[in-house]
């Protein structure tokens, strides 16, 4: 039974919101809670639907993890190229399960992403047999938001990128991605370790490298990290 995160209380403490309103906000959606009391500190549009996008690499780790051991080695499949924020992987790199997800995490990478949900989905599977053939981890992702009580958030694929021009990967709310961050940090706070840390490299077992770099351009203004996805 995935244990349900408390919602947090409606409420808005003034201060916090005046000091909150006066920075230059450009998300339409956002909102900041008091994990300690389950206080609303600030909110706008807090329950507005909006597109995830990268943001759905949290409950894909949160997936992944529950189907496959940390020790799991995962295998490139292809030639991956770098980009701004990863160096490239070369085709049959093996990586531990732990360090490749802190690659895709850190890195924002699709393909690192996609390589994850790949290696999960038989695994899910075999764990929930009322899981569909084709597409576990997806699935899996969905049910475990509604667990912990995401009633506005819903997953189309693994990486949230988006699945036509009309149509996002994944979409939720700002109060639901606090939660389920809330969630993660809880359950799971040694998966997301990295994601606090500017950059991180990776050894692959023929001791060949890989570095990913923090995403998150706010890193360093944020006292107390522990841990973060763009």
């Amino acid at each position: 039974m995935t244990p349900r995160v408390t919602p947090p209380r409606i409420t808005q403490t003034s201060s916090a919101a005046q000091a909150i309103e006066k920075l230059d906000l450009f998300a339409k959606a956002a909102i900041v809670i008091d994990v300690t009391t389950g206080e609303v500190l600030y909110s706008r549009n807090a329950n507005a639907q909006l597109p995830l996008a990268s943001l759905t690499k949290v409950p894909l780790a949160l997936a992944v993890s529950e189907a496959l051991p940390d020790t799991t080695l995962i295998t490139v499949p292809r030639n991956i190229p770098g980009t701004s924020h990863t160096s490239r992987l070369q085709k049959g790199q093996q990586f531990t399960l732990r360090d490749f997800m802190s690659y895709m995490l850190l890195g924002s990478s699709n393909d690192a992403a996609q390589i994850l949900s790949d290696y999960g989905n038989e695994p899910i599977r075999a764990r929930y047999p009322a899981a569909p053939e084709k597409s576990a981890i997806v699935w899996r992702m969905n049910v475990l938001a509604k667990d912990i009580g995401l009633s506005r958030t819903y997953f189309l694929n693994a990486t949230g990128l988006d699945e036509s021009g009309e149509q996002a990967g994944a979409y939720g709310s700002a109060r639901d991605v606090a939660t389920m961050f809330m969630y993660a940090a809880k359950e799971a706070p040694q998966l997301f370790a990295d994601t606090a840390a500017k950059n991180v490299t990776i050894s692959a077992l023929d001791t060949t490298k890989a570095t990913a770099e923090n995403t998150d351009l706010a890193l360093n203004t944020i006292p107390g990290l522990i841990m973060g996805k763009t």
